[in-house]
């Protein structure tokens, strides 16, 4: 049986067990049936059957406690054995919205429609079109994630594996229920549920398995007749729902021999979407703790929270508390209400100012997108002439102010501070600014607001998990999908509340009954002998149930007074009128609606505040004065191919003589300009970073300038192209690339109206840039290809392009390098490469091996055996990092890439051989054993031969078969396998022009790659069987014998 994916399934609101069939739909008259058997301390007070099929039969059943006070609704179906019908497990969902409003709406609609299973089946067949009988709940569900969580089979496949109880359809067409773990081959659908409520006709919950919820279950009788049932707890009163002790009881009544409980306790039929509160283990497993924990005020508005993830970014704003109470209470009573009215904007707890527009915090409500401006709030301290800044905005920190501060300072873009400092301490926050003479205050923080974080933007994403899927909403949707899920947790509460009251007045009749007649009770128990018939006699002596006469045998004999007595019938009375008003709100929307109200209400003068941040509206705030102008002057602008930038003032550049350049470095434009113009530097990562000339100090000819990398604070290997002074963004850009293309950009597209210093996706990254050029106005262009070929053309021909991704037009259609030409250039690398690493293999292995042989069971031979198994296991591109960090990274004993130097070879030559040597090595040794134990080795020592050379001249030559063999195969691999190496060294090789070609989908290339790899192994194992003959005299002497 085959596992299959469940990720491709569409989100779910049940999950059903379908009763499908391909006979046509007939609705067949209400029947006289069997009367429904209830189960012991229960009433049939109405039972109606309908056939809806040969053999299948759905039953109504409405049930009520002996006492009266309870009502159960059922539905019942039963089919028998041969009837014209089968089960089928599947997923649908009964409607696609997502509105809490909506959900709603459909909830309050339904009432017992939706329980019914015929009815169910409409919905069904509305949603998917299938041809189906009746629908019942199967598989019991996460609420919030809408997934399954039991055991699962569809048509014979395996959706999801639970170790549990489970019905099943078998293939031959027979209905089975079987225990968890049994071998579900012979399956073709199948639904599990948590536990099995029946078995071999005995009821498997305990007698205080007596809590009130919606129950669903599915039995099977001895005769193999299919029993389906479901007890409706969600519309109290009109139905109470039952306990898991009564719902085996009620199957067992009907002869059910086995069930299942199908919703663990917490689902039920139709197309409620209650949240369900599960459990799961704590930290370390020893409790359980629940997984939600339900709120009276919508806190996701009250608490801000970022959060990032891929698809699934948020960034939701706090409100007040207050005021987002007061503005639920408003949505309860009046869909429609105004939300700013309650709710005029966000309220963070560091407080500072809102930048305020009515039209901009709408949208953001409706949509749950957009974004609004923050300021900090400061006074001007005239006796100290300095400024305090006291709040500021929650985007921002006081070390990010600070920093920012301090680099206008130094780049002389603020000249109206002496000094800056954080004082604050336990009365709050507090920076200081001192003004030098002079200054005005107003000035300067309208300076600051526009070129610090001292005015901050906020961007809104109220991204929200919605039964485990992301939805951006606004807050009207917000306060409405919060409503829904606490009117069923208030629900859910009150029926808690409700049960308990209940339990404690039954407990309190039982002993109404003992207190009318004390003495009749004192004297059943003193007439009784044994402890354990005092419970039983005093049920029979006052007709009460075991728990009554549990509790009134555990009353102590000093409580038997008439104190006591009428305090409890007191407590009677209060506690059935508390029950009555639980029931009437239970049975009434707008008093659970009230009851939501009153505790929003409560929360929000216990724990509401004022609002820290204020409100401005645009015709308070001052009218920002113009910026000042730069400190301008014409420059002569200098720039090197390294990167190096200076500017020299005209009077300094009269005087100075030839400018000075880095060793290697020489000059890549040079220009007049403005002190204030703008600059953008770009890069070979697609980047481009924005500055201005103001920026640079003013230099000198004999200076080398300050270094743009080092200064715009480029990323790690990141490197400079060139830079281009864009003056008003009038003109445009002419980007030339390496595969023939030209893209003439608008110089408006890298005009950013933030102080953005970065534009990422500065130009297309389809192919490496070549050469950017300012346009200023139309021009012609000369542009030369690597074989000698030239193009002239004028840039009026190209079309304007709006975005900066833009790949442009090929102006020049360039000729590919021919295979072999290609390969050539990178053969001569690859032969180095390994040649170095194959006789350092070579030597390293046939030396290790002989002396680990020689000295056979030493400490010797141990070491390097484990070092050679070492070497084996560790992956090569493992050890090239390891080599690079040590010795290139750490020591700077070699070159870290490159192949300019014979030391450059040397890391790679190690990395690649090590792990041939060593196998070379084990090869070696264990040859060398088998020779050293031959006769002859014997003789040629007994003849005073010197060791060394019966070994090296004896013994080596005759072991080389199996060295020849293994050395030959890793020849052919180091040739072919050495992709990796070559990648992480930068080597211009085979290996890498192989990887190249396959990332850029060079099939012609990857073609000559192959024919190399094939050509190599023919050789090398050609070579290889060349040398048995020459080394081996046994194989050239047999071959002449042959002929």
């Amino acid at each position: 049986m085959k596992k299959i994916d469940t990720s491709g399934l569409r989100k779910l609101v049940s999950l059903v067990l379908a009763l499908s069939m391909t006979l046509s739909l007939t609705t067949f008259p209400a029947l006289a049936a069997d009367k429904v058997t209830p189960p012991s301390g229960m009433v049939v007070v109405e039972q109606t059957d309908h056939a809806i099929a040969d053999g299948v039969t759905e039953t109504d059943v409405f049930l009520n406690t002996a006492d009266g006070n309870s009502q159960i609704a059922g539905f019942m179906m039963t089919v028998e054995p041969g009837a014209k019908a089968t089960f089928k497990a599947s997923y649908t969902g009964y409607y696609t919205s997502t509105s809490a409003s909506e959900r709603q709406e459909i909830a309050k609609n339904m009432k017992w429609a939706m329980s019914k299973p015929t009815d169910q089946a409409k919905a069904y067949e509305a949603a998917t079109g299938g041809n189906v009988l009746a629908v019942t709940n199967g598989d019991y569900f996460n609420m919030q994630t809408a997934q399954p969580l039991g055991y699962l089979i569809m048509e014979g496949n395996v959706v999801q594996e639970r170790s549990e109880p489970y019905f099943a359809v078998l293939k031959d067409g027979s209905f089975v229920i079987r225990k968890a773990g049994t071998d579900a081959s012979d399956v073709l659908e199948a639904i599990s549920g948590p536990f099995l409520l029946l078995e071999n006709g005995q009821n498997l919950m305990g007698s205080n398995a007596r809590d009130l919820a919606p129950r669903n279950s599915i039995g099977l009788k001895a005769d193999g007749t299919v029993v389906t049932f479901v007890a409706d707890g969600r519309q109290y009163p009109y139905s109470v729902g039952m306990s898991l002790y009564d719902q085996a009881e009620f199957l067992r009544a009907q002869g059910v021999v086995t069930a299942i409980d199908m919703g663990k306790a917490e689902s039920g039929s139709g197309m409620t979407n209650y949240p369900v509160t599960l459990t799961v283990d704590n930290y370390d497993g020893s409790m359980q703790e629940p997984v939600l924990l339900p709120t009276t005020f919508p806190n996701v508005l009250v608490s801000a929270n970022m959060g990032i993830a891929v698809g699934m970014a948020s960034n939701i704003c706090s409100f007040n508390l207050a005021e987002v109470c007061r503005t639920t209470i408003a949505l309860i009573k009046n869909p429609d209400a105004d939300l700013l009215d309650t709710l005029p904007a966000p309220d963070f707890p560091t407080g500072g100012e809102i930048l305020y527009d009515p039209a901009q915090m709408l949208q953001i409500y409706q949509t749950g997108r957009g974004s609004f401006r923050l300021r900090a709030k400061w006074r001007y301290v005239k006796e100290g002439n300095m400024i305090e800044i006291y709040e500021i905005p929650y985007t921002t920190a006081t070390e990010i102010i600070l920093d920012k501060v301090a680099e206008l300072i130094k780049a002389n873009k603020v000249r109206e501070i002496s000094d800056m400092r954080d004082e604050t301490d336990l009365n709050g926050l507090k920076l200081t600014i001192d003004l030098k003479r002079g200054a005005d205050p107003d000035k300067l923080m309208q300076k600051l607001f526009k070129t610090t974080t001292l005015q901050d933007a906020f961007g809104c994403n109220f991204n929200i998990l919605i039964a485990g899927m992301p939805r951006v909403m606004g807050v009207r949707e917000i306060l409405q999908e919060w409503t829904a899920w606490r009117t069923e947790c208030v629900r859910r509460r009150l029926y808690f509340q409700m049960n308990k009251k209940k339990d404690k007045l039954h407990l309190l009749k039982g002993l109404g009954r003992i207190l009318l007649d004390i003495d009749k009770a004192i004297a059943i128990i003193r007439e009784t002998e044994l402890d354990a018939e005092v419970v039983p006699n005093l049920m029979i002596g006052f007709g009460i149930d075991q728990i009554q006469a549990e509790y009134v045998a555990e009353i102590k004999l000093r409580n038997i007074n008439k104190e006591f007595i009428l305090n409890r019938l007191k407590e009677t009375e209060s506690l059935e009128k508390e029950i009555a008003e639980l029931e009437a709100t239970l049975g009434s929307e707008k008093k659970v609606q009230a009851l939501i109200c009153k505790e929003l209400e409560q929360v929000a003068q216990k724990y509401g505040k004022e609002r820290k941040t204020t409100l401005v509206y645009d015709h308070e705030l001052q009218q920002e004065p113009d910026d000042e102008p730069e400190n301008d002057y014409p420059v002569t602008v200098f720039l090197s191919r390294e990167g190096y930038f200076k500017k020299i003032t005209a009077q300094s550049l009269r005087m100075s003589g030839e400018q000075k350049f880095k060793e290697g470095d020489s000059l890549l434009l040079t220009c007049p300009a403005q002190n204030s113009s703008e600059m953008l530097v770009f890069t070979d990562k697609y980047q481009v970073y924005k500055t201005r000339i103001s920026d640079f100090a003013d230099g000198k000819a004999s200076a080398l300038g300050d270094y743009l990398p080092g200064k715009l604070g480029f990323d790690e290997g990141e490197s400079f192209l060139t830079a281009i002074f864009p003056g008003k963004y009038e003109g445009n850009l002419l980007f030339v690339f390496e595969n023939g293309k030209a893209a003439k950009i608008a110089a408006s597209c890298y005009d950013t109206k933030s102080n953005r210093k970065r534009l990422t996706g500065a130009y297309s990254d389809k192919s490496p840039v070549r050469a950017i050029i300012d346009l200023p106005e139309e021009k012609q262009i000369v542009v030369r290809a690597s074989d000698g070929r030239a193009l002239i053309f004028s840039t009026a021909q190209l079309a304007v392009k709006t975005t900066r991704s833009a790949q442009g037009v090929a102006v020049m259609s360039l000729k590919r390098k021919a295979v072999v030409d290609l390969m050539g250039n990178a053969f001569g690398t690859t032969v180095k490469l390994a040649g170095f690493s194959y006789i350092f293999a070579l030597i390293l292995g046939l030396v290790v091996g002989v002396v680990a042989a020689v000295n056979h069971g030493r400490v010797a031979d141990r070491v390097l055996m484990s070092l050679s198994v070492f070497g084996i296991s560790a992956p090569a591109f493992w050890m090239a990092v390891i080599l690079q960090i040590v010795f290139a990274l750490t020591l700077k004993w070699f070159p870290l890439s490159g192949i300019k130097t014979w030391q450059a070879f040397v890391l790679p030559t190690c990395a690649l051989g090590i792990r041939y040597a060593a196998s070379i090595a084990r090869v070696t040794r264990t040859s060398m054993l088998e020779v050293l134990s031959q006769d002859f080795m014997r003789t040629a020592e007994a003849k005073g031969v010197k060791k060394w050379v019966i070994i090296l001249k004896h013994g080596l030559r005759n072991a080389l078969i199996p060295i020849i063999t293994i050395a030959g195969t890793q020849l052919g691999d180091i040739f072919t396998g050495s992709i990796l190496i070559e990648s992480i060294f930068a080597m211009p090789g085979m290996g890498k022009l192989l990887l190249d070609a396959i990332n850029a989908r060079d099939l012609p290339l990857i073609q000559g790659g192959v024919m190399y790899i094939a050509l190599i192994c023919v050789v090398v194992y050609l070579v290889v069987d060349i040398l048995y003959a020459v080394v081996d005299p046994r194989i050239r002497l047999g071959e002449e014998a042959a002929e």
